[in-house]
């Protein structure tokens, strides 16, 4: 019979309840780790190394619910089942497991929602609005961008921009047959969502560009015409 000769403990262990005959047990001082010779009336010094399967520890449910949810952008729910996951796993005294996706669920969702903010804040700031401006050089892209500014202060019913800063005054004056060039241009919510230019030509003070909205909805033609301060100022818009 092997033995490591290692002492048993102090005092007399419990014994195994209703008898059970000679053999090797779970050491009561030490279950999970070593193993007791029983003779059959009591324990025995003789010893040796458990083999038994470890104590299995349930994962807790909201820690990997916490995690999930964080994964799939629902970051502000799993931050808090990771919160609550946690506390359940220390109140359970190792009776749970899953600390760790608990925490993983905490982090991944602090770093989605800090993606997120410097996304919105990137939004805000126009950082993402496509301008025509960017698709052209020199000249052209000088048209562009008045094409990009009638836009703007059409969206923002900025009539004064438009009638005095990018068209010239004779287009300007032009719209009073209508009643006059604010009441033209003021109805706002123009139904695009941007202005393309799809095809500009520059010829000397002159140029047109060709564009359409996103929603293919209405065409626009820019004629425009480079003023004495070398401006291009809208001539006119069909």
């Amino acid at each position: 019979m092997a033995t490591t000769g290692q002492q048993p403990p102090s005092g007399p262990p419990p014994q195994p309840p209703g008898g059970p005959p000679p053999g090797w047990y779970p050491d009561p001082a030490a279950p999970y780790a070593q193993q007791r010779w029983w003779s059959g009336g009591e324990w025995t010094g003789y010893t040796m190394p458990s083999y038994a399967a470890p104590h299995h520890q349930p994962t807790d449910g909201l820690a990997i619910a916490s995690l999930v949810t964080s994964l799939v952008g629902l970051f502000p729910v799993g931050i808090v089942l990771g919160f609550v996951a946690r506390r359940r796993i220390r109140r359970s005294e190792s009776a749970r497991g899953g600390s760790g996706l608990a925490l993983a669920g905490i982090i991944t969702g602090f770093a989605f929602m800090a993606v997120a903010g410097v996304v919105v804040a990137l939004a805000v700031s126009g950082v993402f609005d496509e301008v025509n401006r960017d698709d052209y050089a020199g000249e052209e892209a000088r048209v562009a961008d008045v094409v990009d500014r009638f836009e703007e202060a059409y969206e923002n019913n900025d009539t004064y921009q438009i009638c005095n800063e990018l068209f010239t005054s004779d287009y300007a004056g032009s719209q009073y047959n209508t009643g006059s060039c604010d009441s033209t241009w003021d109805d706002g919510d123009p139904g695009f969502e941007e202005i393309d230019i799809y095809d500009l030509e520059v010829a000397d003070d002159t140029a047109t560009a060709w564009a359409d909205d996103e929603n293919r909805r209405e065409d626009w033609v820019f004629h425009m015409r480079r003023d004495g301060q070398g401006d291009w100022r809208i001539t006119e818009i069909e």
